[in-house]
């Protein structure tokens, strides 16, 4: 997000990591820590809502900051209510960010530690928010980098991350929302 953007907004995050850890040096943004530097920088951000954390890392929010971060873990996921309650929580405009580690390795691989979540929940998530909100913005990251795996495996990631990534921009296409 733009340091000039002057409107309240929502973030919303579909990641398997809360990335909202301490940096390790001083000043430095990483993938481990950018939501917490965000909420401490950003003045017109007015809510975090991360989706599919891992059960194990949602206790990673700040004390000063849980009535700004609201976090939906893996396991609740598998519950119906998530939506309901998701939609309720959306009082701004958006800005989206997918981390494809928030996937099960059934629908894509990433050399992360991969969630459990599903292109369909994804789907449903969207629809609730260009319901209810206008969409900023919107990034995509997590992809499978080559270099970790041999030919066949990337062979294989190449060919189920091609098919989940046109699937995921077919989804955002459909629904086309702006501020």
């Amino acid at each position: 997000m733009q340091k000039d953007y002057k409107e309240p907004y929502d973030l919303v995050v579909f990641d398997h990591h809360a990335d909202l850890m301490a940096s390790s040096f001083q000043g430095i943004l990483s993938c481990g820590n950018w939501i917490r530097q965000i909420l401490e920088e950003q003045e017109f951000l007015k809510r975090v809502i991360l989706i599919g954390v891992s059960d194990e890392l949602a206790c990673a929010v700040r004390e000063d900051f849980k009535d700004r971060v609201k976090i939906y873990t893996e396991s609740e996921l598998s519950g119906k209510d998530w939506v309901s309650d998701f939609a309720g929580q959306l009082k701004e405009p958006v800005y989206l960010s997918v981390d494809k580690d928030v996937f099960s390795s059934s629908e894509l691989l990433t050399d992360w530690d991969q969630g459990s979540m599903t292109l369909a929940q994804l789907s449903r998530a969207w629809e609730v928010i260009c319901r209810k909100k206008p969409v900023l913005a919107v990034d995509i990251c997590g992809e499978y980098n080559s270099i970790s795996g041999g030919n066949r495996r990337i062979e294989e990631s190449d060919k189920r991350n091609s098919l989940a990534n046109e699937k995921i921009l077919n989804m955002f296409l459909e629904k086309r929302i702006y501020a």
